[in-house]
């Protein structure tokens, strides 16, 4: 782990009690991530911006170059937690009102933004304890499995739907 990000981890597990590093989700919901083939997040690289730039291409745009310059933000800190279901970040941002601030977002494998409150700090040390409480309250695997319920449901109904198309086309 590299030293920036292992230091600002260790730092959050001391001020919240929690490791995430040790979550390991089921076999089965290993399973149906491969078979639906959704990646996992992981560690890609040692600083923060390529590292979410890299678990995060093709899921969104939020860590894309043109969108952290319209927003004149900075990633600080970048992880995965709960065993790969779930990326978060720590990013500052210029605020209209209260200048420069911090807050965290984190994504789930989709690459859909889950964390559902708007907080801002005006220091990073705030900001990664309320990450991690946050954190502590989210259950991963049951979000994951209800979204890829979802997804499956939906890919179902367009299947179905290309398969009806096709039948009027062909006898």
């Amino acid at each position: 782990m590299p030293s920036g990000i292992g230091v600002a981890f260790n730092l959050a597990c001391r001020m919240t009690g929690t490791i995430t590093k040790g979550y390991e989700m089921s076999e089965q919901l290993k399973t149906a991530l491969h078979i639906a083939g959704i990646d996992t997040f992981k560690l890609h690289a040692c600083y923060p911006l390529p590292d979410a730039q890299r678990n995060l291409s093709g899921r969104t745009h939020y860590c894309d170059d043109g969108t952290l310059r319209y927003f004149s933000a900075r990633i600080n800190s970048a992880s995965d937690e709960c065993g790969g279901l779930v990326y978060m970040i720590e990013e500052s941002v210029a605020h209209p009102e209260l200048g420069r601030v911090h807050r965290f977002v984190a994504f789930d494998v989709f690459g859909t933004v889950i964390s559902d409150r708007e907080e801002f700090h005006k220091t990073r040390k705030p900001c990664t304890k309320a990450k991690f409480a946050w954190l502590n309250g989210f259950d991963a695997e049951a979000h994951t499995i209800a979204t890829l319920r979802k997804w499956a449901d939906r890919q179902t109904r367009e299947a179905q739907a290309v398969i009806a198309a096709l039948d009027e086309v062909s006898p």
